[in-house]
């Protein structure tokens, strides 16, 4: 079931959770011939005395959210469900909804390679500046466009704009960029570059880079509407990982699975 809006009970939504789970195993030491099931309905491991829950798994420890909601709340986040129909149908509160928003990113899958080969790259002023809530975002693509990098930047100038690079583009790149005088130099660290003046419509190559720019407003636009600058890391987390990770973060069911998966952040 893909849809986890069609699930009435906590029961049902309980036998989904654990019909992906598959067989029980303890979070802290991830043993499974050692669990036993108590009578408050948690499990306790007899090796390393550990006493968990299903939502503990999920990585939501310590969460009062139901089997329900917390299926309901994976299925309005995959969807990108705007925050107040995804209260309605989660049935959670609104402070609550962005409360386990902010931990369901923490657990999102997470990319750590450099792009390389044709790589695109651009700022982009996100929110607006007369409220002072505008923030200054740098961005890669690669042509294939499948995996991007996002991250906030202090400025425009030169050392942060080549720290970005360094930092997530492999230095056997080729490098297409806007006109901007900053990203003259990058030559000097073995980068191919090619310069594009935007003020001269000249787009040809560069166009993947504003379709993400594109995607991601949208993205805040429809889900969250209006944002505030502290949080925005959180929103280019998520949006990174529905992006470079799309058949896992934008599809319930394997959302839940990987949430499943034996791993060190269920005790976070």
């Amino acid at each position: 079931m893909n849809n986890f809006n069609q699930i009435n009970n906590d029961l049902q939504a309980k036998k989904i959770i654990k019909k992906q789970l598959g067989r029980i195993y303890c979070p802290r030491c991830e043993r499974k011939h050692y669990i036993k099931l108590l009578k408050d309905k948690r499990y306790y491991c007899s090796k390393c005395r550990y006493k968990f829950s299903l939502q503990v798994l999920l990585g939501f420890k310590h969460s009062k959210l139901s089997y329900l909601q917390v299926l309901r709340l994976i299925d309005c986040f995959t969807k990108n469900t705007p925050l107040k129909l995804a209260c309605d149908l989660s049935l959670i509160s609104y402070p609550s909804l962005r409360s386990n928003y902010t931990r369901l990113r923490l657990l999102l899958p997470k990319t750590k390679d450099k792009l390389v080969g044709d790589i695109i790259v651009d700022e982009a002023f996100v929110g607006k500046r007369k409220n002072n809530n505008q923030a200054i975002v740098m961005g890669a693509v690669n042509r294939e466009f499948n995996k991007i990098h996002l991250e906030i930047v202090p400025d425009r100038e030169q050392d942060s704009l080549e720290a970005f690079l360094l930092k997530y583009v492999d230095i056997n790149s080729f490098i297409t960029t806007d006109a901007w005088s900053s990203y003259y130099d990058i030559t000097y660290y073995g980068y191919g570059h090619r310069i594009e003046n935007h003020s001269r419509f000249q787009l040809k190559y560069s166009c993947p880079i504003e379709r993400v720019w594109a995607l991601f407003k949208t993205f805040l636009k429809r889900t969250y509407h209006h944002i505030w600058k502290e949080k925005l890391f959180e929103y280019l987390v998520e949006f990174q990982a529905k992006f470079n990770h799309r058949e896992i973060v934008r599809n319930p069911l394997n959302l839940l699975t990987y949430l499943l998966k034996p791993c060190s952040k269920c005790l976070t």
